[in-house]
């Protein structure tokens, strides 16, 4: 809606009026953040506590993954029909605004910011003590994932060391001597030899840790293709062009629903619909294809992002917001 005289016209209201579109903006981004978290359709079963009807509809075009550009159409149509004004006006705006953004990815801290600017120079130092709480609510987030990514790395590293000493256990019960009582007997009574030096043989060599090692090497192929996670839906967008449709669909087959729907609401409809095709046939896929196209799948990222025609957003290789669970 870029008709600035009908906006400035419908806009005006005092400013103890705009406490309504204040709270909105608070509890718009607050599902902004979680969205950020744990993707769109985290949102899902909040919808039905949400108060406002318009915000509630445009949360539920979100989780559907609707196109931007299709839900900005239909809310400005929604905000024509109900031929508002004043406060309720300047509620249906920023909703339309912010909904509009976070289905385009827009990080909650930026998104507060840009509605900021809808409430004038009033409500400014309001705003920026928003921004402060939203700053530290993401700290207190990042170190508790911190705590959890530290937790999960020393549970696989404890199963690892147990898997090792239990291949070690199994080799030294193959390869023990078996003797009878009276070779024990002989034995006790011979006089004690010095045993030569050991020649190290093929049969003597370590047990590879290859086979230990395996379930972890799967295990941080997921996480890394989680990463994926904190990128905008506009780096997800530039990456799908480069990659095809079969290589996808097994991707996805190992992803939870929080990074299906990212990816999802990056594609358009027939693609979409293709890959639920390609998914629905892919039944007796196996892990380790699974864990090739991910693989396929960011090295094209990192090379993308080498020609800087994206950003991935990994801070120091970390996921940036992890909404997702190891499975072991």
């Amino acid at each position: 809606m870029d008709n600035f005289e009908y906006i400035s016209s419908r806009l005006q209201c005092a400013d103890a009026e705009k406490e309504n579109a204040f709270a909105t903006v608070m509890r718009l981004c607050t599902y902004a953040a979680k969205a950020h978290a744990e993707g769109p359709l985290s949102l899902e079963p909040l919808l039905p506590a949400e108060p406002d009807p318009f915000l509630q509809d445009g949360l539920r075009r979100v989780v559907d993954a609707e196109n931007p550009e299709t839900l900005r159409e239909a809310l400005q149509i929604h905000i024509l029909a109900a031929n508002a004004s004043g406060n309720r006006f300047l509620e249906m705006m920023v909703i339309a605004d912010g909904v509009y953004q976070l289905q385009k990815g827009m990080h909650p801290h930026a998104l507060l910011s840009r509605l900021g600017e809808w409430f004038g120079d009033t409500y400014r130092e309001r705003f920026i003590t928003a921004l402060a709480q939203l700053d530290a609510e993401e700290k207190q987030r990042a170190l508790q994932a911190r705590a959890k990514r530290e937790a999960e790395a020393t549970q696989i590293a404890r199963a690892q060391l147990a898997a090792q000493d239990e291949v070690l256990v199994q080799q030294d019960a193959s390869t023990a001597p078996t003797s009878s009582p009276a070779a024990a007997t002989t034995a006790s009574l011979a006089p004690p030899v010095k045993a030569p030096a050991a020649v190290p043989t093929a049969t003597d060599a370590p047990v590879p840790q290859a086979t230990a090692a395996k379930p972890h090497a799967a295990v941080s192929s997921v996480m890394e293709f989680h990463q994926l996670g904190s990128c905008r839906i506009t780096a997800i967008e530039r990456l799908l062009k480069d990659v095809d449709d079969r290589t996808l669909a097994a991707a996805l087959k190992g992803v939870d629903k929080p990074l299906f729907s990212l990816f999802w609401s990056a594609m358009p409809k027939d693609r979409c619909e293709k890959l639920l095709e390609d998914m629905s046939s892919a039944l007796n896929i196996r892990t380790k294809d699974v864990e090739e196209a991910q693989t396929i799948i960011l090295n094209t990222a990192k090379a993308l992002e080498q020609k800087q025609e994206l950003t991935l957003d990994f801070p120091d290789g970390e996921l940036l917001a992890p909404h997702w669970e190891v499975i072991l």
